[in-house]
C-alpha cells in the first residue's frame, strides 16, 4: 500500500535533497517548486570561484556589495543574477518585468524579489531574499 508521501514523490517532476535539512524544520527532500527553489538558494548563496571543481557555478554578489549602494548597483545585481541563472538553471525563465533588486539603505544592503516561470510545466515562481553590506 502506497503512503502518501510515496505517491507525492512519484508524481513530482523533481526532487531534490534539502540544502538545510538539520539545519532548519523541514522536509528531507523537496519536490517540484521546493526543488526548484532549494537550487536557486544555492546558486545565489554561491560565490563564482569557490567551488573547486565547478569554478564558474555561483554568481558576482559579493563583489557587488563593495559596490556604492545605489539603484545603478542594484540593476547590475539583478542582470548578474538573471545571467547566472539562465547558465545554471534551465528549467525556469526570469521575469524581468516583474522581478527586481531595490537598493534599501536601512539594512544596507538589497531587497531581491525574483519571479520565474518553470519552463517544463508552465508553473509561476517567486524567490525573495535580502543581502546585507558588510
Amino acid at each position: 500500500m502506497a503512503t502518501t508521501n510515496t505517491l507525492a514523490y512519484e508524481s513530482a517532476v523533481w526532487i531534490d535533497v534539502n540544502a538545510d535539512y538539520g539545519v532548519r524544520a523541514g522536509a528531507e527532500l523537496l519536490l517540484d517548486n521546493a526543488a526548484i527553489n532549494g537550487s536557486l538558494r544555492n546558486l545565489l548563496r554561491c560565490q563564482i570561484g569557490s567551488r573547486r571543481m565547478l569554478r564558474e557555478y555561483g554568481t558576482y554578489l559579493p563583489y557587488y556589495l563593495q559596490e556604492p549602494l545605489t539603484q545603478i548597483t542594484a540593476d547590475s545585481i539583478l542582470s548578474s543574477l538573471v545571467q547566472s541563472i539562465a547558465r545554471w538553471e534551465p528549467r525556469v525563465s526570469v521575469d524581468l518585468a516583474s522581478s527586481s533588486v531595490v537598493a534599501d539603505t536601512r539594512l544596507p544592503g538589497y531587497k531581491v524579489e525574483l519571479y520565474y516561470s518553470i519552463l517544463r510545466t508552465d508553473t509561476p515562481g517567486f524567490f525573495q531574499f535580502t543581502v546585507k553590506r558588510l
